[in-house]
């Protein structure tokens, strides 16, 4: 999709039920975040264990391209 190597490919579906949790959304938040967003998707974990020719940074370990399915396109 982006170019990046295949090594970096993991395709993992990301519930939203775990972002509800892991940011404590109130009910009136999860109902707009569900009515915006059909689903998600991590495709590519970019690392030193996914790809060797990087290093590993003092804040920033690892980075995640994450796929965002709209369900609207008017924004």
């Amino acid at each position: 999709m982006f170019g990046l190597p295949q090594s970096t490919e993991v395709n993992c579906p990301m519930p939203k039920a775990q972002l509800y949790k892991k940011f404590e959304l109130k009910q009136a938040q999860r109902d707009v975040f569900d009515a915006d967003i059909a689903r998600m998707e991590i495709v590519n974990f970019i690392a030193p264990q996914s790809l060797p020719g990087i290093a590993e940074g003092t804040e920033v370990k690892a980075v995640f391209v994450v796929d965002v399915e709209l369900k609207r396109s008017d924004y």
